[in-house]
């Protein structure tokens, strides 16, 4: 038995840009109210056109779409995005640290807190909630209870002396790393 195939009327397939660009044209024509010919709307995109947009094309596109604009060359359209990106101080400091540290706008306001102000225990509260990020505050509260709390009638001079010692050294690290933290990223009142 013999088998014969017979290629019968070959579809010419279009990439997915030829069909957009083909589109495009459309509405384009459209929109300039020139009636399209069915001719056009049957007319397979060419694969071998090759597109170059120019800079007069992109700065025509700019007047036309933004009218209030005065633009007479890519370079000024790269300058005014530079000029329009000019923002407060206070804004400009919490795009920095939202940049630099990934946190919200609470943290920001804690780091321009007067830490001076605070007791001991709210220090140290503060400084756990920014640098142990994966703890809440019960959790926090735990911590610090477990390192530096003691019962006076329970526990012996050397543990209550050792607990007040490391309560001391970690509220100073809390004070200096809160202290940097807050002249980082202090805005002008």
């Amino acid at each position: 038995m013999k088998l014969t195939v017979k290629e019968v009327n070959p579809i010419e397939q279009k990439s997915v840009q030829e069909v957009e660009n083909n589109l495009l044209e459309k509405h384009e024509q459209s929109l300039n109210k020139q009636p399209l010919k069915t001719s056009e709307l049957e007319e397979p995109l060419k694969t071998e056109e090759s597109f170059e947009i120019k800079d007069e094309d992109v700065l025509s596109y700019i007047k036309n779409r933004y009218k209030d604009k005065e633009i007479s060359s890519i370079d000024d359209l790269f300058t005014q995005r530079e000029v329009n990106q000019e923002l407060p101080e206070d804004v400009s400091k919490y795009l920095e640290f939202k940049k630099e540290t990934g946190r919200g706008f609470s943290d920001f306001v804690k780091a321009n807190r007067n830490y001076n102000e605070l007791e001991d225990d709210q220090v140290l509260a503060e400084y756990y909630s920014l640098t142990e990020e994966d703890l809440d505050s019960e959790d926090i509260h735990y911590l610090m209870d477990s390192k530096f709390s003691y019962d006076e009638d329970i526990d012996d001079e050397s543990e209550i002396k050792k607990k007040n010692i490391a309560k001391k050294r970690e509220l100073s690290k809390a004070k200096k790393y809160l202290n940097d933290f807050k002249e980082k990223y202090s805005i002008p009142l």
